[in-house]
């Protein structure tokens, strides 16, 4: 028979989802500090190939950015409804 380990008792329990919720804050932060410098370098951007760089780049973190606060709200409404 397997052992459980921890993080695996922990992921079928739900137990240390506000660790997570926090991890994923802080993570999103990153993503939009990121998408904030990345708008300002294509703001100043004067060459086609950069701009074009930089606003596939801004595409990208947009996404990643909504799709991680998206999972961050419906999380956290199971870590509110657990407490």
């Amino acid at each position: 028979m397997k052992t459980l380990n921890t993080n695996e008792i922990e992921m079928v329990s739900g137990a240390g989802l506000t660790e997570f919720l926090a991890g994923l804050n802080k993570a999103i932060s990153h993503v939009d500090t990121a998408l904030t410098d990345t708008t300002t370098a294509l703001e100043a951007s004067t060459s086609t190939g950069q701009t074009i760089g930089l606003s596939h780049k801004q595409f990208g973190l947009n996404i990643a950015s909504g799709h991680m606060t998206g999972l961050y709200n419906f999380l956290s409404s199971f870590n509110t409804a657990a407490q």
